[in-house]
Protein backbone atom coordinates (compact mmCIF):
# COMPACT_ATOMS: atom_id res chain seq x y z
CA UNK A 1 0.00 0.00 0.00
CA UNK A 2 1.18 3.50 -0.44
CA UNK A 3 -0.02 6.89 1.12
CA UNK A 4 -0.90 9.53 -1.30
CA UNK A 5 1.00 12.45 0.90
CA UNK A 6 -0.94 15.45 -1.24
CA UNK A 7 -3.82 13.56 0.87
CA UNK A 8 -1.92 14.44 4.10
CA UNK A 9 -1.60 17.57 6.07
CA UNK A 10 2.04 18.83 6.72
CA UNK A 11 3.57 18.76 9.81
CA UNK A 12 6.08 21.74 11.01
CA UNK A 13 8.55 18.67 12.11
CA UNK A 14 8.38 17.36 7.84
CA UNK A 15 6.31 14.15 8.63
CA UNK A 16 2.58 14.05 8.08
CA UNK A 17 -0.66 13.77 9.56
CA UNK A 18 -4.56 12.27 8.45
CA UNK A 19 -6.79 9.82 8.31
CA UNK A 20 -6.59 6.51 6.58
CA UNK A 21 -9.38 4.17 5.80
CA UNK A 22 -9.24 0.84 8.21
CA UNK A 23 -7.58 -1.82 6.44
CA UNK A 24 -8.60 -5.57 7.23
CA UNK A 25 -5.45 -8.18 6.29
CA UNK A 26 -6.74 -11.78 6.33
CA UNK A 27 -4.79 -15.15 6.02
CA UNK A 28 -4.36 -18.77 6.82
CA UNK A 29 -2.30 -19.52 9.92
CA UNK A 30 -1.33 -22.28 12.75
CA UNK A 31 -0.74 -19.71 14.84
CA UNK A 32 -1.76 -16.06 16.00
CA UNK A 33 0.45 -13.99 14.37
CA UNK A 34 0.95 -9.97 14.09
CA UNK A 35 2.79 -8.62 11.12
CA UNK A 36 5.11 -6.61 13.78
CA UNK A 37 8.47 -6.90 11.68
CA UNK A 38 6.56 -5.04 8.59
CA UNK A 39 5.32 -2.42 11.35
CA UNK A 40 8.88 -1.27 12.26
CA UNK A 41 9.53 0.65 9.06
CA UNK A 42 7.63 3.31 10.10
CA UNK A 43 8.86 3.83 13.64
CA UNK A 44 11.42 6.02 14.58
CA UNK A 45 11.73 4.89 18.41
CA UNK A 46 8.75 3.51 19.42
CA UNK A 47 5.03 3.09 19.12
CA UNK A 48 1.78 2.03 20.84
CA UNK A 49 -0.22 -1.26 19.59
CA UNK A 50 -3.59 -2.36 21.28
CA UNK A 51 -4.57 -6.08 20.41
CA UNK A 52 -8.34 -7.42 20.65
CA UNK A 53 -7.57 -11.14 20.51
CA UNK A 54 -10.44 -13.97 20.04
CA UNK A 55 -9.73 -17.01 20.54
CA UNK A 56 -10.30 -20.05 22.55
CA UNK A 57 -8.89 -19.39 25.58
CA UNK A 58 -6.85 -16.21 27.17
CA UNK A 59 -3.92 -15.65 25.36
CA UNK A 60 -0.35 -13.59 26.05
CA UNK A 61 2.72 -12.33 24.46
CA UNK A 62 5.73 -14.41 24.43
CA UNK A 63 8.87 -13.78 26.53
CA UNK A 64 9.89 -11.00 27.92
CA UNK A 65 6.82 -9.12 26.12
CA UNK A 66 4.58 -10.56 28.69
CA UNK A 67 1.61 -9.08 30.60
CA UNK A 68 2.00 -10.77 33.64
CA UNK A 69 4.81 -9.49 34.88
CA UNK A 70 2.67 -6.27 35.47
CA UNK A 71 -0.79 -8.51 35.87
CA UNK A 72 0.51 -10.73 38.68
CA UNK A 73 1.71 -8.14 41.42
CA UNK A 74 -1.43 -5.77 40.27
CA UNK A 75 -3.99 -8.62 40.39
CA UNK A 76 -2.63 -9.99 43.55
CA UNK A 77 -2.69 -6.40 45.58
CA UNK A 78 -6.42 -6.47 44.13
CA UNK A 79 -7.43 -9.26 45.47
CA UNK A 80 -6.36 -8.29 48.99
CA UNK A 81 -9.70 -5.83 48.88
CA UNK A 82 -11.41 -8.66 47.93
CA UNK A 83 -14.53 -10.05 50.28
CA UNK A 84 -12.49 -13.77 51.59
CA UNK A 85 -16.32 -15.05 50.80
CA UNK A 86 -16.48 -13.84 47.34
CA UNK A 87 -13.22 -15.35 45.95
CA UNK A 88 -13.82 -18.01 43.83
CA UNK A 89 -11.92 -21.21 44.20
CA UNK A 90 -10.28 -20.75 40.53
CA UNK A 91 -8.87 -17.33 41.74
CA UNK A 92 -8.19 -18.79 45.65
CA UNK A 93 -6.41 -21.73 43.45
CA UNK A 94 -4.32 -18.91 41.07
CA UNK A 95 -3.28 -16.92 44.06
CA UNK A 96 -1.44 -20.22 45.41
CA UNK A 97 0.26 -20.54 42.08
CA UNK A 98 1.85 -16.99 41.60
CA UNK A 99 2.01 -16.56 45.08
CA UNK A 100 5.88 -16.54 44.67
CA UNK A 101 6.15 -14.76 41.77
CA UNK A 102 5.07 -11.10 42.74
CA UNK A 103 8.60 -9.92 43.87
CA UNK A 104 10.08 -11.79 41.17
CA UNK A 105 8.13 -9.74 38.41
CA UNK A 106 8.51 -6.47 39.72
CA UNK A 107 12.02 -7.14 39.60
CA UNK A 108 11.53 -8.34 35.93
CA UNK A 109 9.81 -4.89 35.61
CA UNK A 110 12.99 -3.19 36.40
CA UNK A 111 15.01 -5.06 34.26
CA UNK A 112 12.62 -3.90 30.81
CA UNK A 113 12.61 -0.88 32.20
CA UNK A 114 16.74 -0.95 32.16
CA UNK A 115 16.46 -1.76 28.93
CA UNK A 116 14.25 1.35 27.62
CA UNK A 117 11.27 -1.24 27.21
CA UNK A 118 7.93 -0.85 28.93
CA UNK A 119 6.19 -4.09 29.86
CA UNK A 120 2.97 -5.03 28.15
CA UNK A 121 -0.44 -4.62 30.39
CA UNK A 122 -3.27 -6.54 30.69
CA UNK A 123 -6.49 -4.53 29.97
CA UNK A 124 -9.16 -7.15 29.50
CA UNK A 125 -9.90 -10.60 29.66
CA UNK A 126 -13.21 -12.28 29.71
CA UNK A 127 -15.24 -15.56 28.22
CA UNK A 128 -17.86 -14.49 26.00
CA UNK A 129 -20.92 -15.90 27.56
CA UNK A 130 -24.58 -15.65 26.10
CA UNK A 131 -25.60 -12.98 28.23
CA UNK A 132 -22.79 -11.00 27.00
CA UNK A 133 -24.14 -11.25 23.77
CA UNK A 134 -27.69 -10.01 24.68
CA UNK A 135 -25.74 -6.81 26.26
CA UNK A 136 -24.61 -6.26 22.80
CA UNK A 137 -28.31 -6.59 21.27
CA UNK A 138 -29.42 -4.23 23.64
CA UNK A 139 -31.96 -6.95 25.00
CA UNK A 140 -29.91 -7.08 28.34
CA UNK A 141 -28.76 -3.98 30.67
CA UNK A 142 -24.93 -3.43 30.57
CA UNK A 143 -23.60 -4.39 33.73
CA UNK A 144 -23.27 -0.82 35.33
CA UNK A 145 -23.84 3.00 34.59
CA UNK A 146 -22.34 4.16 31.20
CA UNK A 147 -22.94 6.86 28.86
CA UNK A 148 -26.45 5.60 26.91
CA UNK A 149 -24.70 6.49 23.92
CA UNK A 150 -21.43 4.20 24.22
CA UNK A 151 -23.16 1.42 25.15
CA UNK A 152 -25.62 2.18 21.92
CA UNK A 153 -21.93 1.84 20.46
CA UNK A 154 -21.33 -2.22 21.27
CA UNK A 155 -24.39 -3.01 19.05
CA UNK A 156 -21.40 -2.78 16.46
CA UNK A 157 -20.01 -5.70 17.74
CA UNK A 158 -22.72 -8.10 17.13
CA UNK A 159 -21.65 -10.53 14.82
CA UNK A 160 -18.04 -10.19 15.57
CA UNK A 161 -17.76 -11.63 18.61
CA UNK A 162 -18.29 -14.94 19.35
CA UNK A 163 -20.28 -16.86 22.75
CA UNK A 164 -17.66 -19.30 24.40
CA UNK A 165 -14.44 -17.44 22.96
CA UNK A 166 -11.90 -15.67 25.13
CA UNK A 167 -11.38 -11.85 23.85
CA UNK A 168 -7.69 -10.25 25.37
CA UNK A 169 -7.19 -6.61 25.45
CA UNK A 170 -3.49 -6.11 25.64
CA UNK A 171 -1.84 -2.87 25.68
CA UNK A 172 2.11 -2.75 24.53
CA UNK A 173 4.67 -0.15 23.98
CA UNK A 174 7.23 -1.59 21.34
CA UNK A 175 10.96 0.04 20.61
CA UNK A 176 11.78 -0.15 17.45
CA UNK A 177 14.48 -2.80 18.45
CA UNK A 178 11.33 -5.00 19.94
CA UNK A 179 10.13 -5.47 16.34
CA UNK A 180 12.40 -7.35 14.55
CA UNK A 181 10.23 -10.04 14.16
CA UNK A 182 6.55 -10.67 13.58
CA UNK A 183 4.92 -11.32 16.99
CA UNK A 184 2.89 -14.72 17.53
CA UNK A 185 1.04 -14.90 20.54
CA UNK A 186 1.26 -17.57 23.14
CA UNK A 187 -1.49 -19.39 25.63
CA UNK A 188 -1.53 -17.35 29.00
CA UNK A 189 0.39 -19.00 31.66
CA UNK A 190 2.18 -18.97 35.17
CA UNK A 191 4.54 -21.20 36.35
CA UNK A 192 3.13 -23.96 33.67
CA UNK A 193 -0.04 -23.22 34.36
CA UNK A 194 -3.15 -22.07 32.48
CA UNK A 195 -3.81 -18.77 33.34
CA UNK A 196 -7.72 -18.16 32.60
CA UNK A 197 -8.13 -15.67 35.02
CA UNK A 198 -11.07 -13.10 33.80
CA UNK A 199 -10.53 -9.44 34.34
CA UNK A 200 -13.29 -7.49 33.48
CA UNK A 201 -14.32 -5.62 36.68
CA UNK A 202 -13.10 -2.54 37.92
CA UNK A 203 -10.09 -3.12 40.80
CA UNK A 204 -8.94 -0.84 43.05
CA UNK A 205 -5.69 -0.76 41.31
CA UNK A 206 -6.78 -1.40 37.69
CA UNK A 207 -4.99 0.47 34.52
CA UNK A 208 -7.14 3.34 33.32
Amino acid sequence: MKIDPKQMKPRADGGYEGQITPTRFTFESAQIIYPLKITQLSVKQNTEALFYVQTTQKIDLPGPLSYEYSFVPMWFQALTYSIPEKVTAEEAAWRENVQGERQADRSQITVIRQQDHEPATLEWAKKITADDIEVLSGTRRYNRDAPADEVEKLKLLKGHITSGQFITKIRKVFSKDEMTDDLIFVKAQVNGKRDSIQYFSILPTSPP
